[in-house]
């Protein structure tokens, strides 16, 4: 069971998360890859928005792990869409695991966040895989949707579908790595990078982060 539910939210606590939100560049009030508007994701993709028609996912299967949040989730990752990673709740149902007896289930939020990568963010250079200086950022190349980045030196490692910081001053800017990385000095990343918080002449340290989103705490109770 996760501990964190939206009606335990106050509304001071509401407040708070408003302005720190409006205090930030409109990037960060929305999401961050994969679920960008530069992967073609929209808020009404995960969102009921006002007037529009009841989504598929608001009807229950009768899945034992059949959760709106999952739900949510699985419309996309359920295996079948091009360039998504299938993926299944970690749950007795999917699992197996007999270290909490009976039959339990989870959220993919409960370790995933949808918006952010929490890690990076929370824990900053603790989370660093790789790091170095950026020597320049290429142009956008709109018919693969990816930028070139020209790193100082070559990257030992390989580091295809993680995220790269270009600026790690502005950690809520990070991309998805696209191609190869091991042996490379320049590598391709997915969507426009925002150059008024990497520029293109370099010169800054960037890092290599997880993906996957994962929340910065993961906590249940047993």
């Amino acid at each position: 069971m996760s501990e964190n539910r939206l009606g335990s939210f106050s509304p001071l606590y509401l407040l708070v998360s408003l302005a720190v939100v409006l205090a930030f560049p409109s990037h960060a009030a929305g999401l961050e890859q994969p679920h960008s508007a530069d992967s073609g994701m929209d808020c009404s993709d995960c969102h009921y928005m006002s007037g529009a028609s009841a989504p598929s996912w608001l009807t229950p299967t009768g899945d034992p792990d059949d959760s709106v949040n999952n739900r949510i989730c699985l419309q996309c990752h359920d295996g079948g869409m091009p360039g998504v990673p299938a993926a299944l709740p970690h749950s007795a149902y999917r699992t197996g695991s007999s270290y909490w007896s009976g039959t339990w289930m989870t959220d993919c939020t409960d370790c995933h966040n949808p918006h952010q990568q929490r890690q990076s963010l929370r824990w900053s250079t603790e989370s660093y895989l790789v790091t170095g200086t950026v020597a320049s950022i290429g142009a956008y190349e709109s018919g693969t949707n990816t930028t070139p980045v020209t790193l100082s030196a070559a990257i030992s490692g390989e580091y295809r579908g993680y995220y790269l910081i270009p600026n790690t001053k502005y950690r809520t800017f990070l991309y998805r790595i696209e191609s190869s990385t091991n042996g490379q000095a320049t590598i391709s990343v997915k969507g426009n990078i925002n150059t008024a918080y990497a520029n293109p002449a370099g010169g800054y340290q960037y890092a290599i982060v997880f993906a996957k989103n994962v929340k910065d705490y993961v906590r249940y109770i047993n």
